[in-house]
């Protein structure tokens, strides 16, 4: 009996969240069309598992990695981040429009990620992204198997935060020896809609 000792390299691992994250911040970015004031931070405690009020979850999947991807947040940043990105005022914004917002950056999240694989001949399909109350971890296990990556990061504005969490079990880690992200234009692929 032959036994398997292959795993994630550190390598795979870091490009994997590399991908990830820039991937998520391009699109923030055009999102909030701004070239910055936006910082990408570790998080302080990843073990506290209560990152937000709300969460929004969204899953990627083909035959190469299936990963879940959530963005947590509170209220005040959700607020602020959809009343930039719409050019509103704070007071003209509900509730509805929140969630809705929240709703639609997670999917284009996934999709900005989805595209950076597609450039990496990687194919995966996406779900639609969910909200719900977001107080605890309640995707992830604690168990961690050699072919799973999680990763924790924050983007913080003013006095504002979101955080994403991702795991992702990769079936293929040879995929990951080198990827590159492509540097694509997303102002020309259009802003958020309301449907």
């Amino acid at each position: 009996m032959e036994i398997d000792t292959k795993r994630v390299s550190d390598v795979q691992e870091q490009n994997l969240q590399s991908l990830l994250r820039q991937a998520c911040r391009l699109r923030l970015f055009s999102s909030l069309k701004i070239d910055g004031g936006v910082e990408t931070e570790e998080l302080d405690n990843p073990d506290d598992f209560l990152y937000g009020q709300w969460m929004s979850v969204i899953l990627m999947s083909g035959q190469a990695l299936q990963c879940t991807l959530k963005m947590h947040y509170f209220n005040d940043s959700a607020l602020a981040l959809s009343s930039r990105s719409l050019g509103l005022a704070s007071q003209k914004i509900k509730p509805t429009m929140i969630t809705d917002y929240m709703r639609e950056l997670t999917n284009l999240f996934a999709g900005e990620i989805k595209s950076q694989l597609f450039a990496n001949e990687i194919l995966v399909g996406i779900s639609l992204p969910l909200i719900t109350r977001g107080f605890d971890e309640i995707l992830f296990s604690d168990n961690l198997g050699k072919f799973i990556v999680r990763d924790y990061w924050k983007f913080c504005w003013n006095s504002n935060e979101i955080v994403l969490t991702s795991e992702t079990e990769v079936f293929q880690p040879e995929i990951f020896n080198s990827v590159t992200i492509k540097e694509f234009n997303v102002e020309d692929e259009g802003e958020i809609d309301f449907l």
